[in-house]
């Protein structure tokens, strides 16, 4: 059931989004200076479980495709820093703990397991699993391009 509501808000996400981003490149370049991690490290896995291609759903979406996957992070994995700029997601924790560093936050976000998280235009963040356990998380995002 957490699933189906996830992919019903990511579209409904898609459809209401603006057809413009905001200029990241500002945000990146301090976070990056103030020690972002640039390469991610540490995943055991990112298993596509899934996608659909949006063509008919919506207007102006040809071409993309609502994806489904499961991620597992290793302890000390990160995931580099990137925006999500006209590629909105959504993730919910199904096992463990991450640390999220947001743009658009003063404090880093404690993410554990029931949590889910909205990962939008404008928002610059990167991720790290610093407990001794492996973190897992479902992520939904659009991508270009059709399925195979």
């Amino acid at each position: 059931m957490k699933y189906h509501i996830i992919v019903v808000g990511l579209s409904i996400a898609c459809w209401m989004a603006p057809a413009y981003s905001q200029t990241t490149e500002p945000k990146t370049a301090q976070a990056i200076a103030q020690g972002a991690p640039t390469k991610t490290t540490g995943i055991e896995a990112s298993t596509v479980l899934g996608k659909v291609p949006l063509e008919n759903f919506f207007e102006g979406l040809g071409n993309k495709s609502l994806r489904a996957r499961e991620v597992i992070l290793l302890p000390g994995a990160r995931i580099a820093i990137h925006t999500h700029d006209r590629r909105p997601a959504i993730a919910y924790v199904l096992e463990g703990e991450l640390i999220e560093h947001r743009s658009d936050r003063k404090v880093p976000v404690i993410r554990r397991q029931g949590d889910a998280y909205f990962e939008t235009f404008g928002v610059v963040h990167w991720l790290e699993n610093t407990s001794p356990n492996r973190a897992r998380v479902f992520a939904v995002d659009i991508i270009p391009g059709a399925p195979e």
